[in-house]
């Protein structure tokens, strides 16, 4: 008799999934930086996102990735494949870009690239621009990812209302 494999699941189904997609992530795992001219940006670090993808996922993976170079920025695609962890979950898609300035000498100009660029300028701009379509791509999932870190509005745009206490 042969055994029979036992699976579990981090959600009971789609609903449960998606409750924790929209989800706010936690205030310790947003940073700030610094943009100049007095403004701020706020964000979520990929290796975050990374371990929020291991707990919503079963699996996910970079399943393609394409480069292209534009003037002097290296452009990063992806498309991720995953699949929730609920029973019968499909599997999805989401995409991601981004882009990195190539590093060049100072004082060269965009239009005499790729005169000036910095010996092995490439091996330091894509895993930065990889990472960041890695984490663009994320952020089109859910607030738990941090979707909404740059909106003023942070709900979970839940058409229904919940029932108030009183009621």
């Amino acid at each position: 008799m042969e055994a029979q494999e036992t699976r579990t699941y981090k959600f009971k189904d789609h609903v449960a999934y998606k409750e924790a997609l929209d989800a706010l992530p936690k205030a310790s795992w947003v940073k700030e930086r610094e943009l100049g001219g007095g403004r701020k940006s706020r964000y979520m670090p990929i290796e975050i996102q990374q371990a929020i993808a291991d707990t919503l996922f079963d699996y996910w993976n970079v399943l393609e990735e394409n480069h292209t170079v534009v003037a002097n920025e290296i452009i990063v695609t992806v498309k991720i494949q995953f699949q929730p962890s609920y029973p019968e979950a499909d599997i999805y898609f989401c995409t991601g870009s981004a882009s990195k300035a190539i590093q060049a000498s100072k004082g060269s100009s965009v239009e005499s690239f790729p005169k000036g660029k910095i010996t092995n300028a490439l091996e330091y701009c894509l895993p930065a621009a990889r990472q960041s379509a890695i984490s663009n791509a994320f952020m089109t999932l859910g607030n738990v990812f941090g979707r909404n870190l740059g909106r003023k509005v942070k709900d979970n745009y839940s058409l229904q209302q919940k029932p108030k206490a009183n009621e």
